[in-house]
């Protein structure tokens, strides 16, 4: 059993949330570029004090997508330490847990305008299930079926 360091005293737990959009065999993405390529993330962000989680990724999906959304079923939680990923050289000390609801859009995508525009992001995209589900770990088993 591996050693867990429990000093906290330069750290804390971000909590976040994120919204898993499914349209036509395909979920709903936010590309970033970086000079390794590009990757992506799922829309939503972070939870400020005070704010009720539900409320927090409403309006990062406003900010970011520039639509609103209906939130309907929390759908999976993840625990992401860092210290046990491949970015770990780069933010050695992250500790975040994201909690992914299942969502409906409530407007027109390709209309919208982010209130927020944020330089890291991209552009959107919608990447296949299809080709999600081969690739192995946790997008595989969270995507594991379409959640009309």
């Amino acid at each position: 059993m591996t050693a867990v360091n429990l000093d906290i005293s330069s750290s804390f737990v971000r909590t976040s949330a994120k919204a898993i959009i499914i349209r036509d065999g395909c979920v709903l993405a936010i590309r970033h570029d970086s000079e390794d390529g590009d990757w992506f993330t799922l829309p939503g962000g972070g939870q400020q004090p005070g704010e009720p989680l539900t409320l927090a990724l409403q309006r990062e999906c406003l900010e970011e997508l520039g639509v609103p959304v209906q939130v309907r079923a929390l759908c999976y939680v993840r625990d992401y330490i860092s210290a046990n990923h491949e970015f770990n050289a780069e933010d050695p000390d992250a500790h975040q847990v994201e909690r992914m609801f299942e969502f409906t859009l409530l407007g027109d995508l390709g209309a919208a305008q982010p209130e927020i525009p944020d330089a890291d992001h991209f552009s959107l995209a919608w990447l296949s299930l299809a080709d999600l589900q081969a690739i192995p770990g946790p997008a595989s088993r969270l995507l594991s079926r379409e959640r009309g």
